[in-house]
């Protein structure tokens, strides 16, 4: 029995690790990277260049602009974007026509020329859902016009609309439509103590129909505004999850 209890305690460790781990643990090796090398300088190199700069012809992979394009997210994002839209079509490749081993290479080749550190372990599938993609400082808040998902209480103040008991953001990479596997997450995550103040509802298409929504958890997706000091959201879809808001929201 204490052999048991001790198998699980150190499972949830792991579990837990797992789970907090970001680009700044080593989740990637050096030899990962030097293979990434190869594969980047055989398929990549093209469009953005041998330094990575991409020099005018296609965005830079390297540097604070590319780094802030994909911090606060999992690193999923990023590997499933390489591997689902690169190489461009041409040069006798396509996208999606390396192997899932030259990706994550050329991702950790990537991660390594923006100057996160190398771990032992080498960048595995199962790891890009659980690995938080953050600046070389550490988690910080996202950026001013970030694409995000939050996930609150639906009021309405005449013709102002904002969300209470809101979540923090949640980074998303496409913010004009959901799918269930999302808005199943959203009716599932804790609520929080955040306001959102809504914009753009009115002009969605089609058309939602707020005061059904009002009461609701709804899921809120767009463009993040922070210039008010608090958090803004110039709203690009706004859908219910099917459940009640609490009559304290």
């Amino acid at each position: 029995m204490k052999a048991l209890l001790l198998l699980m305690l150190c499972a949830c460790s792991a579990a837990a690790a797992a789970q907090t781990s970001t680009l700044l643990d080593g989740v990637f090796s050096k030899a990962q990277v030097q293979r990434g090398k190869t594969a980047y300088l055989r398929s990549c190199q093209g469009c953005h260049s041998s330094n990575l700069q991409g020099e005018g012809i296609e965005p830079p992979l390297i540097g604070d602009l590319f780094i802030d394009a994909w911090r606060e997210d999992k690193l999923f994002s990023l590997y499933d974007y390489v591997a689902t839209r690169m190489p461009k079509e041409g040069r006798k490749t396509a996208p999606g026509s390396l192997t899932e081993q030259q990706y994550l290479d050329i991702v950790a080749y990537i991660l390594d020329r923006n100057g996160f550190p190398a771990g032992t372990p080498e960048l595995k599938s199962e790891q890009l859902s659980t690995v938080q993609f953050v600046g070389l400082d550490g988690p910080q808040p996202l950026p001013q016009s970030a694409m995000v998902r939050f996930v609150g209480c639906l009021a309405a103040d005449g013709d102002k609309l904002q969300l209470t008991g809101a979540t923090e953001p949640f980074r998303v990479r496409v913010s004009d439509e959901t799918d269930e596997h999302e808005v199943a997450q959203s009716r599932a995550v804790e609520l929080g103590n955040t306001a959102v103040a809504l914009t753009n509802v009115k002009q969605l298409d089609p058309a939602v129909d707020t005061g059904e929504l009002a009461g609701q958890r709804v899921q809120a997706k767009g463009v993040l505004n922070l210039a008010s000091g608090g958090y803004s959201l110039h709203v690009l879809s706004l859908v219910t999850t099917g459940a009640e808001c609490p009559a304290s929201r």
